[in-house]
């Protein structure tokens, strides 16, 4: 048993725990009229340099239009709501509480033959709280004062012209905001101000690295900063440096395939001797070099793979690890995402169930003219490769009254489903315009995304696989889609 004097010092250990994870809880209460019964799903971005969305939590917006979500943040920093296709988003700060009301949105009144790709809701919020969200609101003004600036300034003036028009407007912002002492806002003033001295061309480009980055802390969850970040370096080892040789570059991602060698090569830079940021630089590098046809992108995996696993950084573990799976997520060859599926009638089609067949995948609206279009080949093709292939459609259509209209209208022979408000499903497979064909092969791997249409003569490539796929055993097949997806 557990004597008193260890049961005291284990509450103690929790009382202290609970304490300190509390300073960090984030607390946000909503109302969204209009919304009500709408799945509200939250997300941060994991690294701002791959951009790859990560989910924090989700909540169905009640019967009275109200929606909450508390969750654990170690720093402030910038996170989204998403509600169908729309986002909106606002800062927020470790252990503070959020009250935040949207502008009322009639769903139900929407044009269903809107593209909300192409023409996204916009959904406006207002944060109020008992504990003033000082963040927000101070970025706001900066925001609204630079935009004002910009406006006045940008298009009248030349680049040149527009260095001591920037200076004045900092000695104007410095008086404004030089005092403030949220520490988040004061680098991203700092950041922010620095990019727009950058775009007037104020000062050398060399000594605004200096100023803002050599031996500076790298600052991953601060838009500013990263923004100015990824500006400043995107063609730095080509035209930023004088101390980096691209001919070495060249050299030690194609031929060497090293990270080590890589380092190196950036150290050269005396901007880059802070071994934080020059790694970082080369994460920018990889990401941007990646579909560069000068530059061996299996040597640009290779490098970012040794990061994952030599780093001393945790952060550059993350981004190339994002970088990797942004660059080769839906690519051929990678696995297909998760697919479930169900009809009016209850039956399930998943991924699982492709028993040796294709699947062709396709993504339509019932308003959709170029869709239909397709449906009179699609049945032309079912007719003479069902055999092989699975013919699967799934209508994004707003309401599934249309998609059962269409199917009581519409006799084809293959299978359609209702997405049913299954946003997860669009995004990840990253349905953007409508139709979109998607090819999987038998064990569940991508073959194409944004494969051809019927009518752009894919039969001729079910042609191809339906001889190469059954004519060969099993290892000729993984080679023949090393060589499809090559």
């Amino acid at each position: 048993m557990m004597s008193l004097k260890k049961f005291l010092i284990f509450c103690l250990l929790l009382c202290i725990s609970v304490t300190s994870f509390s300073q960090f809880e984030v607390n946000i209460k909503g109302s969204f009229p209009g919304a009500s019964g709408k799945k509200i799903r939250l997300f941060e971005f994991s690294d701002q340099i791959s951009l790859r969305h990560k989910f924090i939590d989700s909540s169905i917006i009640d019967k009275n239009n109200e929606f909450s979500f508390s969750f654990t943040s170690f720093n402030p920093k910038y996170i989204f709501f998403r509600i169908d296709h729309s986002s909106t988003g606002f800062y927020i700060e470790p252990g503070k509480n959020y009250v935040i009301n949207f502008d009322s949105v009639d769903f139900k009144n929407i044009d269903i033959r809107r593209n909300p790709y192409l023409e996204p809701i916009d959904l406006l919020l207002k944060i109020s709280s008992s504990e003033s969200p000082i963040l927000n609101e101070l970025i706001d003004s900066l925001e609204y004062m630079l935009q004002g600036f910009l406006n006045e300034n940008l298009s009248a003036n030349r680049r040149r012209q527009l260095a001591p028009l920037v200076i004045k407007f900092k000695e104007k912002t410095d008086s404004v905001f030089l005092g403030i002492d949220n520490l988040y806002f004061k680098n991203y003033y700092k950041y922010l101000l620095g990019r727009y001295m950058r775009i007037a061309n104020a000062k050398p480009d060399y000594l605004l690295g200096l100023e803002y980055f050599y031996d500076m802390e790298v600052l991953y969850d601060n838009t500013a900063y990263m923004d100015f970040f990824n500006s400043y370096f995107d063609s730095f080892i080509f035209t930023g440096s004088k101390g980096i040789k691209i001919q070495d570059i060249e050299f030690t991602i194609n031929e060497l395939g090293s990270y080590t060698a890589l380092m190196d090569s950036l150290g050269k830079d005396s901007l880059l001797r802070n071994e934080v940021l020059r790694e970082l630089v080369l994460l920018k590098s990889m990401d941007k070099l990646y579909y560069n046809r000068d530059f061996n992108r299996n040597n640009i995996e290779k490098i970012l793979n040794q990061v994952i696993n030599h780093s001393k950084f945790n952060r550059h573990k993350e981004i190339a690890e994002n970088i990797i799976y942004s660059r080769t997520y839906l690519r051929p060859g990678s696995q297909a995402p998760d697919l479930f599926l169900m009809d009016g009638k209850e039956n399930v089609f998943e991924l699982k169930d492709l028993n040796g067949k294709f699947l062709y995948l396709s993504f339509y609206t019932s308003w959709c003219v170029p869709c239909m279009e397709e449906f009179p080949i699609k049945e032309i093709l079912y007719q003479k490769y069902g055999d092989f292939i699975h013919f699967v459609s799934v209508s994004v259509d707003r309401y599934k009254t249309q998609y059962e209209q269409f199917n009581r209208n519409n006799k084809y022979s293959w299978q359609f489903y209702h997405f049913k408000d299954n946003f997860e499903l669009l995004d990840d497979y990253h349905v953007r315009a409508f139709p979109l064909f998607v090819l999987i092969s038998p064990d569940g791997k991508i073959v194409s995304h944004t494969a051809q249409y019927p009518s752009q003569m894919i039969q001729g490539y079910f042609d191809y696989l339906k001889f190469q796929y059954f004519n060969t055993d099993r290892e000729q097949r993984r080679k023949i889609f090393e060589d499809i997806n090559r």
